[in-house]
């Protein structure tokens, strides 16, 4: 396991390298340019997301071969696909690969949810986005220290809600509430008041989603000892109200999403198979009825806006495994269709 965790750190460096030449580049959808310094040491915040991740969720395994490795150059990993309230289109991030990327810079990205072209709401290195509503979207500049960056993509304007540590934010609650992580925890922020307690210790509460119907969070919960993870259900306090998942030993659990009714959880399951391959899966929880479904192989899924499937990430057959790109399935796994190329 720790040979593994090495071998993804390792490609995230390879990556921030190759995605240095991108720094004076970071503009709002081409027209507006942000203001701030580049720290020196910008891959370090690589390395951190790296830790956080655990598992690395963008390392897609689906024959063979892991990100950065040389025998498996890549142009681009499109992942953490959330849907634009309000709208046919879906964000998701676009990281850097080793090949020539001139075209498809990092940054967070636009598609319609049939596919088509994307277009680049800002370019730069950036966390899974969590949007307030359809003009505004929060999510971690990794490029300015890992701060918490709030963006209007109507108006061109961009401002910073946290001092950085790797800040990363998951989800805002129907009163304009926003949970995001930090360092030791989660904190809670309106954007007309400010940041206020953190409600979580040890064991570490990670990954937020609020219930749009209840405010009910979802959370990855770091197990004692750090080697497991399991998705549960807390209150805005932090007290545990329910275990959705309980992963077998050395399996993690993590990035839950709430569906749009408040029923369904979508997360991603790691774990090592019998050969020693590390997997990962998009599993649906249905909270009714308690029972789960595993769907496919992918990353971070997101439901869309009427429960009727998800988005997810996954590499395509045609392409080297790193290259990663959104797809939508239906909620049995029966049918799916391709968003990027």
């Amino acid at each position: 396991m720790n040979c593994q965790y090495e071998k993804e750190v390792r490609s995230l460096e390879t990556r921030q390298s190759a995605a240095d030449r991108f720094r004076s580049r970071r503009t709002l959808v081409g027209r507006f340019e942000t203001a701030g310094t580049f720290p020196t040491s910008s891959g370090n915040c690589i390395v951190a997301l790296a830790c956080t991740l655990l598992l690395g969720c963008s390392q897609p395994t689906m024959d063979s071969g892991q990100v950065g490795d040389p025998q498996y150059p890549y142009l681009y990993a499109d992942h953490y696909p959330v849907p634009r309230p309000g709208t046919a289109e879906v964000s998701f991030v676009r990281w850097l690969g080793t090949g020539d990327t001139e075209e498809s810079p990092p940054g967070l990205y636009l598609v319609n949810s049939e596919g088509g072209p994307v277009r680049a709401v800002f370019e730069g290195h950036v966390g899974r986005p969590a949007w307030l509503d359809s003009v505004s979207v929060c999510f971690t500049d990794l490029g300015n220290g890992g701060r918490v960056a709030f963006l209007r993509v109507d108006i061109d304007s961009l401002a910073y809600l946290s001092t950085g540590r790797g800040d990363n934010p998951a989800a805002w609650s129907a009163d304009s509430l926003l949970v995001y992580e930090v360092w030791d925890g989660l904190q809670v922020h309106h954007v007309r008041v400010g940041p206020t307690l953190l409600i979580s210790t040890f064991p570490r509460l990670r990954e937020p989603d609020i219930n749009p119907a209840t405010g009910m969070m979802a959370v990855r919960r770091l197990l004692p000892g750090g080697l497991e993870s399991a998705i549960s259900l807390v209150d805005l306090g932090g007290n545990l109200l329910e275990t959705i998942s309980d992963p077998a030993s050395g399996s993690h659990h993590q990035f839950p999403k709430w569906s749009a009714d408040g029923r369904f959880i979508g997360y991603q399951s790691d774990s090592i198979d019998p050969s020693g391959k590390l997997q990962h899966y998009v599993v649906v929880a249905d909270t009714e009825t308690g029972a789960e479904s595993r769907l496919m192989r992918g990353f971070t899924p997101s439901f869309d806006h009427n429960t009727t499937g998800l988005f997810f990430s996954i590499s395509p057959p045609s392409l080297t495994p790193g290259d990663l790109r959104i797809y939508w399935t239906d909620l049995d796994g029966s049918t799916s269709r391709q968003i990027t190329f």
